[in-house]
């Protein structure tokens, strides 16, 4: 989804490549693994809503699965960043 949004807020581009064929491509390059969606973070993704008002789905599994595998969140999202830095220690964060 965010691919189809305006690149105006400083968004990367993705090329001509279809996502799935970019996702693939980035997490080889970067060496990256991919963490399962398992039923632990789906329930602290419903934890994150209650406890922050944070709503965007997405990002609240992002938040979960941080938080449950104990991973700093490399992120450039003011939302996100901003409860790294107001709840100190519920959530690690790399800003980028």
């Amino acid at each position: 989804m965010a691919t189809q949004k305006s690149r105006a807020a400083g968004r990367p581009h993705l090329g001509a490549d279809p996502v799935d064929r970019w996702f693939r491509s980035a997490t080889r390059a970067l060496g990256a693994r991919l963490a399962p969606i398992q039923q632990k973070i789906s329930l602290e993704a419903a934890r994150v809503v209650n406890e922050t008002g944070h709503k965007d789905p997405g990002d609240c599994f992002l938040i979960a699965t941080a938080r449950t595998r104990s991973l700093s969140l490399a992120t450039r999202d003011a939302v996100i960043l901003g409860l790294s830095q107001t709840r100190i220690g519920y959530l690690a964060t790399v800003a980028c």
